[in-house]
């Protein structure tokens, strides 16, 4: 809705010309809720992962691990690990990955979290978990005025668990989760009815103030890829 606009002839008007610009006026025409950003198609690709050494002892991830890039012979994440991410996990092996504990995504950001074994099999544990955790919430809206429309933003979309075998299995026995997206943001439209009397004696607002809010989308689900 356009805004009125008028030129002071008066102090009386420059007050009012004042006035006018201290206060925010929130937009009386809706508009539909944004969407969540497209997600990428997921598929069992793994390029770019450096390469592996082909012998050596096994790397053991346990909690100091928060995220980055891991290559080894063998990975192994025994039972008692209790992994806190809070960047994407890439982790690539020669032979065997064996999970055995946990590992939690972002609380409040998605994240990547892939395992790829060359010539080995993934074995994740039947107490073990992986990718739990939620995307980030979408921006907040809330404008305060004579006549406002408060829109939340959308909701992060939500992480990636890959698990690929190039030439073994995949054994689970456990559970896992893509990350969950993100929830829509806060609106909250504040009327104010001192406002909207101050907008009408001069004129700005013809009818009484009105607040209108829309709560935003949430973001799409993760995603499980499990490639053998």
């Amino acid at each position: 809705m356009a805004v009125p606009t008028f030129t002071p002839q008066s102090p009386l008007a420059a007050m009012a010309a004042l006035l006018a610009a201290l206060i925010t006026l929130g937009g009386c025409a809706t508009t539909l809720p944004r969407l969540p950003a497209p997600k990428p198609v997921a598929d069992c690709a793994v390029g770019g992962l450096p390469p592996p050494p082909a012998s050596g002892p096994a790397l053991v991830l346990d909690a100091s691990v928060k995220g980055g890039v891991y290559g080894a012979p063998a990975v192994d994440i025994p039972a008692n690990a209790s992994l806190q991410l809070t960047s994407d996990l890439l982790v690539i092996a020669t032979r065997d990955i064996t999970i055995l504990g946990l590992i939690t995504g972002p609380q409040g950001g998605a994240a990547r979290i892939v395992f790829v074994s060359l010539e080995g099999t993934i074995r994740v544990g039947n107490q073990a978990s992986i990718g739990l955790g939620f995307a980030r919430p979408g921006p907040a809206s809330t404008p305060r005025g004579a006549s406002v429309f408060a829109l939340g933003g959308p909701g992060e979309n939500g992480g990636l668990l890959k698990l690929v075998a190039l030439k073994g299995s995949v054994d689970i026995a456990g559970t896992l989760f893509g990350q969950a997206g993100g929830p829509g943001g806060l609106a909250k439209a504040t009327a104010s009815p001192l406002l909207a009397r101050l907008q009408r004696a001069f004129g700005f607002v013809p009818q009484a103030g009105a607040a209108l809010a829309m709560g935003g989308v949430p973001g799409a689900g993760g995603d499980v890829i499990v490639c053998a």
